[in-house]
């Protein structure tokens, strides 16, 4: 991109775009290779240009990226409201709007929103919450669409399976992972001041601090 007499163009081979009051510099190419997508200001609304197609106008500036299948997945300001965007689907309005991605198996959205004050996991149809936060972490189990997730509720942790719930906790590692064999969710917790380590429903002895690979001293 460029700036040309006060404002910016973008320039894509021989073919130049513009001319707009501020280019994001997240701009990128479809998977394809062939689909140039960026955001853009004009006239203090934000768009995003897609090829040759243009959506919004929205507020501020969107956040956007590509899925890992492929799709153009972004949210977006209208009416100080949040919404999701995933091709040509929209899901809102919230107060606040985070996209995930798509469940490995390419087939469920999943993302996390703000309503009246409360967080909730939707995955595809799904609605999970509500809950006091974002979720600490969150993955998939072998099934490919089925999430796994640690998060607060009512300011005690539990660790959620899909829709099986384990706890409450005093406090849950940042990190739920699955086993080597995919079958069993490892975390560690803590309860009255001990630190366990839970791998399925076994839970091991207590201890005063917990160290797991790429975990930070607890």
């Amino acid at each position: 991109k460029a700036k040309i007499g006060g404002q910016w163009y973008l320039f894509a081979g021989n073919e130049k775009r513009g001319p707009y009051d501020e280019v994001m510099n997240s701009f990128e190419f479809s998977p394809d290779g062939k689909m140039l997508i960026y955001a853009a200001c004009v006239d203090k609304k934000w768009y995003i240009f897609a090829g040759r197609e243009k959506s919004g106008p929205f507020e501020e500036a969107p956040f956007m990226f590509f899925s890992s299948n492929g799709m153009l997945l972004y949210t977006a300001t209208i009416d100080r409201k949040e919404y999701v965007f995933a091709g040509r689907e929209r899901f809102g309005p919230f107060e606040r709007a985070i996209c995930i991605d798509f469940s490995p198996d390419g087939n469920m959205l999943f993302f996390e929103a703000k309503i009246n004050g409360q967080w909730y996991l939707f995955a595809g149809k799904e609605k999970f919450g509500p809950l006091d936060d974002r979720l600490d972490s969150m993955i998939f189990l072998p099934d490919g669409k089925t999430p796994a997730y640690s998060a607060q509720i009512d300011e005690q942790c539990y660790v959620f399976a899909g829709k099986e719930k384990y706890g409450p906790f005093d406090k849950v590692s940042s990190s739920v992972k699955l086993s080597p064999d995919g079958k069993m969710l490892v975390y560690t917790a803590q309860i009255d001041e001990k630190w366990y380590i839970f791998v399925g429903k076994n839970r091991s002895r207590p201890f005063d601090t917990v160290l797991l690979r790429s975990e930070e001293r607890r």
